[in-house]
């Protein structure tokens, strides 16, 4: 049966569900969720096709069970770096701004190094493929 049952959060209208029938917008609980099974591997479809193809999530958290997208985070603030790099820019009139420079762009490549591609629901970054044994397993013990 590939009839997928579209459920709505009474709190906030979202179809974005995790396996337990949580919102992941704002973990509402919803009664029932119908999930479309995951597919075998196929021949890659042709390019025609894919625009009218249906997107299935792709990625499953095995801390939180949701199911779908990875989301690309970076650690650190963005506006603790402006104001490093805005400090350094204003100390440059004396000479320890040299320092703070040096500070800012140490920040700045530390940033750029921790990127990582994680949970929406709960930013882990273990999220595994659906299509892997390990993921298979723990969807098949999910749904009993």
């Amino acid at each position: 049966m590939n009839a997928v049952e579209k459920k709505s959060c009474p709190l906030c209208k979202s179809h974005n569900f995790d396996l337990a029938g949580n919102c992941n917008n704002c973990r509402g609980k919803v009664k029932a969720v119908v999930r479309p099974p995951i597919p075998a591997y196929s021949a890659p479809v042709p390019s025609t096709l894919v625009a009218s193809a249906p997107i299935t999530p792709e990625y499953l958290c095995l801390k939180c069970g949701y199911l779908g997208f990875q989301k690309k985070y970076m650690k650190g603030s963005f506006q603790t770096e402006l104001l490093i790099w805005g400090l350094g820019l204003v100390g440059l009139l004396i000479l320890v701004g040299v320092l703070i420079l040096i500070f800012a762009l140490g920040y700045s490549l530390w940033r750029l190094v921790n990127k990582y591609m994680g949970c929406p629901a709960c930013g882990e970054a273990g999220m595994i493929s659906v299509h892997s044994p390990v993921a298979r397993k723990f969807l098949a013990d999910m749904a009993k």
